[in-house]
């Protein structure tokens, strides 16, 4: 894991050669989230080995097959799941955590904020309690005020959706 942004995926600890990845519990892990990504690691294997994930219609691949069975499959469940009990919001903060804590965290760790991961997951978490509950959150030292944040997450949603202006409008002020 990285100091400034714990998200960036880790490696597994051991791999066998039938792909089985196995994650081990460390001191100050979460177990259950190791054992989920076990659980998740013996479910996928199998499709891992498909050939048909990695050799469409040539000997080079197709990366965009492969990332629609593995990721775009399991991003589509997760927000199927989600959709039950979350606004289209907090399900959005929920799967794309990871890009919006580096968009977040990019523009607070060029700030100089001396604890960029506990101030950009602040912000999230307000965010989500927003979007889920109306929970109403206060101005922001370096984002400015509640509604600079929601615009902020307005464009990175945006951005992430193909569609940059409201995100290059918006920037210029962050840098």
């Amino acid at each position: 894991m990285s100091e400034t942004n714990p998200y960036i995926l880790g490696e597994p600890v051991f791999q066998t050669p039938g792909y089985f990845l196995e994650f081990f519990w460390e001191e100050g892990d979460n177990n259950v989230e190791v054992e989920m990504m076990n659980d998740y690691s013996r479910l996928i294997q199998k499709y891992v080995r498909n050939p048909f994930l990695f050799m469409v219609d040539n000997e080079r691949g197709d990366i965009g097959i492969t990332y629609k069975h593995l990721v775009q499959s399991y991003k589509y469940v997760l927000q199927c799941l989600l959709g039950r009990t979350q606004t289209d919001d907090t399900r959005y903060l929920i799967v794309h955590y990871d890009f919006l804590f580096n968009q977040y965290g990019a523009i607070l760790e060029r700030k100089g904020v001396d604890s960029v991961v506990v101030s950009t997951e602040r912000v999230l978490q307000d965010l989500y309690y927003f979007f889920k509950n109306g929970d109403r959150f206060g101005f922001h030292y370096i984002l400015g005020t509640p509604q600079e944040v929601l615009d902020l997450y307005s464009a990175f949603k945006q951005l992430y959706f193909g569609d940059p202006k409201a995100y290059l409008d918006l920037i210029p002020k962050y840098l």
